[in-house]
């Protein structure tokens, strides 16, 4: 597999749609959630949580696979890329 890497941006609530999170590659390959998933009783998601969602979100609908390391270029944007296991050893 090439590197890819998973840049996760919030998107605001409209008149029409919930507040959600758009995870999109390079190459045009997006998926989007809602920002809120929680259900009545369940504990709340933490942001990390929420875009990590949607990084696996996009990861699961492409067949993509392995660890992800995340980083946070600015504080509504997060990047994850795939790390390969044989940069960190255990």
């Amino acid at each position: 597999m090439t590197l890819k890497a998973i840049s996760v941006k919030y998107i605001q609530r409209t008149e029409k749609k919930q507040s959600r999170l758009k995870a999109f590659d390079l190459d045009g390959n997006s998926a989007t959630v809602n920002y809120d998933s929680n259900k009545p009783g369940e504990v709340d998601e933490s942001r990390d949580d929420r875009y990590w969602r949607a990084a696996k979100a996009l990861a699961n609908k492409m067949g993509w696979t392995g660890p992800m390391v995340c980083g946070w270029p600015k504080e509504d944007v997060a990047v994850f890329v795939f790390a390969d296991s044989r940069l960190f050893p255990n």
